[in-house]
């Protein structure tokens, strides 16, 4: 038995020796390298030499509110009125009315107009994109809420976002509710948001700040075909002490670590405000031309760095936000505001030539899209408004979608009697017309039955040109009775 455990340590001490020996394909660059503090990651000071749209979304985009149900698809709409009548039902009895489709999509509209007047795989994002964290404004009772002070809100619910540069289109986002449902802090939590935000990229490059940043980072990003380039915190094990010192540096000075596939720059803005950058992108110390000699990977960076920030500028310019204390309805209204800016980006892309002259393009789309979302409502309604405004709104759009419908082809005289005696329209209106009663309140309405005039004259019930009109005043307070 010794002799075989012996012959085990010479055998494990020959392959230990084996592997030491043995060298990377990658050449080794000249000059001094410098390692990191556990000394684990070798940095050299010298280099290594080595947008569009989906089809689905083309094909079902034909309009602006086919645009929008991109986002707010069937599946979410089930979801809010099932859980919206669940409540209803459970609160109000047999007194609540069951809310269809309709009625969420007039809800949803006008949310959208009032966001206008108060004047506040569907697309692949561009090659850049910016991984940030957003913060919508809210201040009630929420478990989740946060309080960020470099935020101008400070507090609200925050959500991690990732968007394209260019144009600020969210292609993911996720609200952050607090610790794991295991209880304790979560380990590596950039690099997971990272991870969640950029599935389904491939060959993009994603800007993001220091909360994100990290040498294992750039590693994973890179087998997963992306790239990054984002801004460093100083406390990182793996930076080389090299690039941290400042003193004895110039000024818009600048200084370079490389591996095979990170670039590392450290760049002096100031005597004593030391900037770091990590890149995967880059693999050459750039130097741009600029009086401030800033590096290319600092001035990519600036470039595609503020498309969440931009996001929340062009949300916030049109949002259908209302005061509430419920955080669901926070969060809902965030939705609403995220996919109709989402659809407003995808109609520009397929009708470029959509309003060439107008400067507000986005205002006049919501407009639209608030408009194509009540119309439905208004036409099935039944009763007008009081307002005389809304009134001959209403009436207007049933007016024009009655001549739209074809007319019913006209047929010859029916021989049966119901047919002949068939009603056509029952209407319950208020009438216009009040009755005044200065000792109690009266409410005077009626009810129009619009029948034949050849069934009034065949039975001699009233005038011929008679409607059938019936009135019915009834009061309230006990006086006057009819």
């Amino acid at each position: 038995m010794a002799m075989r455990r012996a012959l085990r340590r010479k055998t494990k001490r020959k392959t230990k020796r084996k592997t030491k020996r043995k060298r990377s394909p990658l050449p080794k660059p000249k000059g001094r390298r410098c390692c990191h503090k556990k000394g684990k990651i070798k940095w050299s000071p010298v280099a290594y030499r080595e947008w569009a749209r989906v089809a689905y979304a083309v094909s079902r985009a034909h309009d602006i509110a086919s645009t929008f149900y991109l986002f707010v698809t069937p599946a979410i709409e089930r979801i809010i009125l099932d859980m919206t009548n669940l409540q209803g039902a459970r609160k109000y009895g047999n007194g609540w009315r069951s809310m269809d489709a309709t009625d969420l999509h007039a809800y949803i509209g006008l949310l959208i107009l009032a966001g206008v007047y108060r004047s506040r795989a569907l697309y692949n994002p561009g090659p850049d994109v910016t991984v940030d964290k957003q913060l919508v404004p809210f201040r009630g009772h929420c478990p989740f809420r946060q309080y960020i002070p470099s935020k101008p809100a400070k507090y609200g619910i925050k959500s991690w976002v990732a968007c394209d540069s260019r144009s600020s289109y969210a292609w993911k986002m996720q609200v952050y509710t607090g610790k794991a449902t295991s209880g304790g802090p979560e380990k590596n939590q950039w690099m997971r948001v990272v991870r969640d935000l950029t599935k389904g990229l491939s060959g993009h490059n994603v800007s993001c700040d220091n909360f994100f940043t990290s040498y294992e980072l750039g590693q994973q990003v890179l087998e997963r075909n992306l790239t990054m380039v984002g801004t460093v915190r100083k406390n990182k094990t793996e930076l080389p002490p090299e690039l941290l010192a400042s003193k004895g540096r110039q000024v818009l000075s600048s200084r370079f670590a490389f591996t095979p596939t990170i670039t590392l720059v450290s760049y002096l803005a100031k005597k004593s405000k030391n900037v770091l950058l990590l890149s995967t992108l880059h693999t050459e110390a750039d130097i741009s031309d600029r009086h401030d000699r800033k590096p290319a990977v600092i001035l990519d960076y600036n470039c595609n760095k503020g498309g969440v920030d931009n996001l929340d500028k062009v949300v916030g310019t049109y949002s259908c936000r209302w005061m509430t204390a419920r955080w669901p309805m926070v969060i809902f209204h965030n939705i609403l505001d995220v996919s109709s800016y989402n659809a407003f980006v995808i109609w520009r892309e397929i009708k470029p030539n959509w309003m060439p002259q107008k400067w507000n393009k986005r205002r006049v789309f919501l407009e639209q899209l608030g408009k194509a979302l009540v119309k439905p409502l208004i036409q099935r309604r039944q009763h007008l408004p009081r307002t005389e405004a809304a009134s001959a709104l209403v009436k207007a759009i049933q007016s024009a979608t009655a001549r739209q419908q074809p007319e019913e082809p006209a047929t010859a005289p029916a021989t049966g009697r119901a047919t002949a005696h068939r009603r056509r329209t029952l209407r319950h209106t208020r009438c216009a017309a009040g009755v005044r009663n200065t000792s109690a309140k009266a409410v005077h309405t009626h009810t129009v039955t619009l029948v034949p005039s050849g069934r009034l004259a065949k039975t001699g019930q009233g005038n011929p040109e008679d409607t059938g009109c019936r009135h019915n005043t009834r009061t309230t307070g006990g006086l006057n009775k009819k």
